[in-house]
């Protein structure tokens, strides 16, 4: 569901008592929200079913001063949706998605459908200027890892491997010159299909993030 910048405003200026009174009262909504945000990435769209109080606070990055980490996912042909949904849900987490189009809104009220305006760097842009230290970005794209390292954030793959700050500076020297051969046509760009095995060490090793990432925030 892409929504326009000029819809999204006017929905937005209808929701706008609803969230400021769900932030004050602490109880959650069954609604559908639409936000209007601007930050350096450009107008987008929050789309989400609603917010769900843990701890009895809504969930907005802090449980009563207590950090709640955030998960954040480059969704432009992200894999494992599903997967990080579950792992989320089994921790009480919010997620949010992110992509330049194509993403429909969940009637879970801990997920966040973002739509950012078209753009070679503007999903990635807007996580950069929303994760924190201590949140979890999903993401194959290895720049944005880099970035979202720098500010404390834990980086996952989606084949369960993890981004590092000592694996980061590799990753990018091998995407270098994978970009290279390919513009001089001396390999042929072909990616191997996404594995069942992948997918099952995503979901181990992004649990085990996440309880990590609690763990410390606790």
């Amino acid at each position: 569901m892409v929504v326009a910048a000029g819809v999204v405003e006017l929905l937005a200026g209808a929701f706008g008592v609803l969230l400021s009174q769900a932030a004050r009262s602490g109880r959650a909504r069954s609604r559908l929200s639409v936000e209007r945000r601007i930050g350096e990435s450009g107008v987008v769209a929050i789309v989400s079913a609603g917010l769900r109080p843990i701890c009895g606070a809504i969930v907005q990055g802090e449980c009563r001063g207590v950090p709640v980490p955030q998960i954040y996912v480059d969704a432009d042909a992200c894999p494992v949706k599903d997967e990080v949904v579950r792992v989320a849900e089994r921790h009480g987490l919010v997620v949010t998605f992110v992509a330049n189009f194509g993403l429909r809104p969940s009637r879970d009220p801990m997920v966040r459908s973002v739509m950012v305006p078209q753009g070679a760097d503007a999903a990635d842009d807007w996580i950069v200027e929303q994760v924190d230290a201590g949140d979890l970005v999903v993401t194959s794209d290895i720049p944005l890892a880099g970035r979202a390292l720098k500010k404390g954030a834990t980086v996952i793959g989606p084949t369960g491997k993890p981004f590092t700050e000592q694996s980061i500076g590799m990753a990018l020297a091998m995407r270098d010159l994978n970009q290279h051969l390919r513009e001089t046509g001396e390999s042929k760009g072909y990616n191997a299909g996404f594995t069942s095995r992948e997918r099952s060490a995503f979901l181990q090793v992004f649990d085990a993030a996440v309880q990590r990432a609690k763990h410390k925030a606790g």
